[in-house]
């Protein structure tokens, strides 16, 4: 290879990795972790959907109900899950028996329960405003 192809071959290399690593660094998000344990003794497990407002939160979260299964030794057929209850194998029923939960608080402090609902009575669901 001769001296000017071989410029331009390093050149245009250059070029992608130039083009590379300005990829790389403009789509970076810029998010800094605040905490990890909002709402960690929130059973089931975290928050839900949430906002923050300076050191303030409040989180609306949807909870399914609790399927549990019968031992092996109980199931009519040992291959075959179970539920323990008849309700737990039914869809609808799940999501009849999910439930909403309103925390308020702060990202330093603990989150308190301001509203729970069982879902019988109403469909709950997200939404930005």
């Amino acid at each position: 290879m001769n001296a000017p192809k071989r410029w331009k071959s390093l050149l245009a290399g250059a070029a992608v990795l130039g083009g590379f690593i300005y990829a790389c660094h403009d789509t970076t998000t810029g998010w800094e972790t605040i905490t990890t344990t909002v709402a960690k003794a929130e059973k089931p497990y975290g928050g839900g959907a949430f906002r923050i407002r300076e050191n303030g939160v409040i989180s609306l979260k949807l909870a399914d109900p609790p399927i549990t299964f019968k031992l092996r030794s109980e199931q009519k057929n040992p291959g075959v899950a179970e539920p323990t209850e008849a309700w737990m194998n039914n869809s609808s029923e799940r999501l009849n028996r999910r439930s909403v939960v309103f925390l308020r608080g702060t990202l330093t402090g603990e989150l308190a329960r301001t509203f729970e609902e069982p879902g019988q009575d109403a469909a709950w669901w997200y939404s930005n405003d």
